[in-house]
């Protein structure tokens, strides 16, 4: 650019994909699997600007990152269905509290997957976590009674000791 040293975004396409919990239920659905979604009522908003030739990321800019908590009204609608497991995606922005975990694990069907970015795994006491390998070494709480998948990116992923190796795959949006 000739006003600062900065790259010049010339804009070819969009496209819109949903991420976090979103993400999760849409993949579920697709697997032919019903879901009920309970999620936090603000957007949060990641804009990714990729080169188109070289399919590399050049920024992200994040809007509305943090929302409002869990209030226990939401969960009243699910209270007479019936469900064969919960997938919890906590991102740690706010919306799932350890104390509303903790609460929540003892009352959910079971099996229970969780994906998070918590650092003290302790609420969930029983589940199957999935976090990737930075995140696995940040940990400094698990519970002894937990199973832990850790994503090993272009590796695949550990699962009790075995990698599973992973299909190799062109990557330039990492949403979902």
């Amino acid at each position: 650019s000739p006003e600062a040293p900065v790259p010049i975004l010339s804009m070819r396409n969009t496209f819109t994909r949903y991420g976090m919990a979103t993400n999760v239920a849409t993949n579920i659905n697709t697997l032919g699997q019903e879901t009920s979604l309970i999620t936090n009522s603000s957007k949060i908003i990641k804009t990714r600007y990729i080169d188109q030739k070289s399919k590399q990321q050049i920024l992200r800019v994040d809007e509305n990152d943090e929302c409002q908590p869990l209030v226990e009204s939401d969960l009243l609608p699910l209270e007479n269905e019936s469900y064969t497991a919960t997938v919890i995606s906590d991102y740690n922005k706010g919306f799932l509290s350890h104390s509303e975990i903790t609460s929540l694990i003892g009352r959910l069907p079971k099996p229970i997957f969780v994906d998070t970015k918590k650092k003290d795994l302790s609420p969930f006491k029983g589940c199957i976590i999935k976090i990737n390998e930075l995140e696995s070494k940040l940990v400094y709480n698990k519970p002894d009674d937990s199973e832990l998948i850790i994503t090993l990116g272009s590796r695949g992923a550990k699962f009790k000791g075995e990698i599973l190796p992973a299909n190799s795959c062109e990557v330039t949006d990492v949403c979902g």
